[in-house]
Parts: structure tokens; C-alpha cells; sequence
């Protein structure tokens, strides 16, 4: 089990609000840009809500109607399934997004990023091997 983070319950509870039209799109948006600058999130589950949150910044709707409040609900429940598969085996998860981070990055960027998450546990040493030119 993974320590708990205050910032992914309130992740939780605001994404919920805004889906449920008690919380404003502006709202949201700022709170998870005032959280990615501050780096107030301790897993990167967590850091991936505050950006889909923060991406809501892209979108325009003043109230949340039922049609808006559906797509919310339903970014929310993509995300929480990862929650839940991190929260199960936060080792497994980790690697995992690492693995997948690195195939997304260009291949001259693989390799620093690589040792990163060797540093933080999230690949081997033989993983980091497969990056080096």
C-alpha cells in the first residue's frame, strides 16, 4: 500500500465537485495550477490528476451541464482506475508510467530520463541499459 497523499484525495474531492457542477471549471484550473507550481504532489498518480484538471483551462463552459458534467465524470473515472491499479501495487504502477514515459520522450532524452527513475526506483539498472546508445 502507498502512503496516503493529501493531495490526491483533494484531486479526488474537487474533480467530484466539478463534475456534479459545485465546483467552477476557473476553480479547478487554478487550484491544480497553484498545486503543479508549488510540486505539492508525492507521486506522480497524483501529479497526472493535477494535469488533467489543469487541462481543463483548454475547455470553456461557465456552468457544468449535464452533457459537460458527464465528460468530467468520465475523465474522473479514467483516472481513478489508475488510482485504484497504483494504490493496489504502487511499485508495478510506477515502472509501468516510467516505461510508458519513456517510449513518449525522444530517443535523445531517453537515456537521462532513464537513470532518473532508476534513482527513483521506478526501473533497474539492466531497464536504464536497454536507453544507452
Amino acid at each position: 500500500m502507498t502512503s496516503f497523499d493529501p493531495v490526491r484525495e483533494q484531486v479526488r474531492s474537487l474533480w467530484q465537485a466539478l463534475a456534479r457542477g459545485e465546483a467552477s471549471r476557473q476553480d479547478a484550473v487554478a487550484w491544480a495550477h497553484l498545486q503543479l507550481s508549488d510540486q505539492a504532489w508525492t507521486d506522480e498518480v497524483t501529479h497526472d490528476g493535477l494535469q488533467h484538471l489543469g487541462d481543463y483551462v483548454h475547455e470553456s463552459w461557465t456552468h457544468a451541464d449535464a452533457a459537460v458534467g458527464a465528460r468530467v465524470l468520465a475523465h474522473y473515472e479514467r483516472w481513478i482506475e489508475e488510482v485504484r491499479a497504483f494504490e493496489r501495487d504502487p511499485a508495478a504502477w510506477n515502472h509501468q508510467w516510467a516505461l510508458a514515459y519513456l517510449q513518449r520522450l525522444p530517443p535523445a532524452l531517453r537515456m537521462r530520463a532513464a537513470v532518473s527513475f532508476a534513482v527513483e526506483g521506478f526501473l533497474s539498472e539492466d531497464e536504464v541499459e536497454h536507453f544507452r546508445d
